[in-house]
């Protein structure tokens, strides 16, 4: 099943740095491509060790 995350990507300095809100991820990379393909792989990584749940919250994320 894929699972559709938001993500804002901003630039700070030399890096773009790509942020999830939930799961609480955040990664980053040397183009905006990068930081999306490296925030991927966190994510799938968060939710290998933490399942879908929300580590804060102990909620199940809503949405697609």
């Amino acid at each position: 099943m894929n699972k559709r995350y938001s993500v804002r990507i901003t630039k700070e300095r030399d890096w773009y740095v790509a942020r999830c809100g939930d799961p609480p991820v955040t990664s980053q990379g040397r183009t905006p491509r990068l930081a999306r393909a490296n925030l991927r792989e966190a994510i799938e990584l968060y939710t290998e060790t933490w399942g879908m749940r929300t580590a804060d919250y102990g909620k199940l994320p809503t949405g697609n």
